[in-house]
């Protein structure tokens, strides 16, 4: 985590499906959702241009935030993972129907080791940190959006790679 968020990472770089990462992730969290009676869905446009990075570093990212939600959302909720082409970057995003996160704790969910409730120790809190370190590493920019009771979405943006 030091290293990482030291930037000494260092990205091979290179044209990444976007289609077969969504898919992927979709595949990993299908059945832990679906134990829990959460319905996954993922809504991307057929065509999308590929985008310029390291494929199992995004996919960690798109992992954590998936996990987090099915961790987090109770059971017969929602989570929706939409990709959007924004002009030259895609836009990638995690929907969940959970509890969502009051607005006090927004500004600390990318410090390492926070967790909103410390007294339910849910993994070690360096997800988040770690997932906006790589976003950050690829040019791109991550935030959250949330209502308490309604839920709560993540979004993160990666740079597009150029038409070839």
């Amino acid at each position: 985590v030091t290293r990482i968020e030291g930037g000494n990472i260092v990205l091979a770089r290179e044209h990444v499906q976007v289609q077969p990462l969504l898919n992927e992730v979709l595949e990993l969290f299908e059945a832990p959702a679906r134990q829990r009676s959460i319905s996954l869905t993922c809504h991307a446009p057929k065509a999308m241009p590929c985008v310029i990075g390291e494929r199992d570093s995004l996919l960690r990212v798109l992992s954590n935030l998936v996990g987090n939600a099915v961790k987090f959302t109770p059971p017969c909720g929602r989570i929706s993972v939409h990709a959007r082409l924004l002009e030259e970057a895609l836009r990638f995003s995690v929907e969940d129907t959970g509890p969502g996160i009051p607005s006090e704790s927004l500004p600390q969910l990318f410090e390492r080791f926070w967790q909103a409730n410390p007294t339910r120790r849910v993994g070690v809190g360096l997800g988040l940190p770690i997932a906006k370190t790589i976003v950050e590493a690829h040019g791109g920019r991550i935030w959250v959006e949330s209502v308490p009771g309604r839920g709560t979405t993540f979004h993160f943006t990666v740079p597009c790679a150029p038409p070839s």
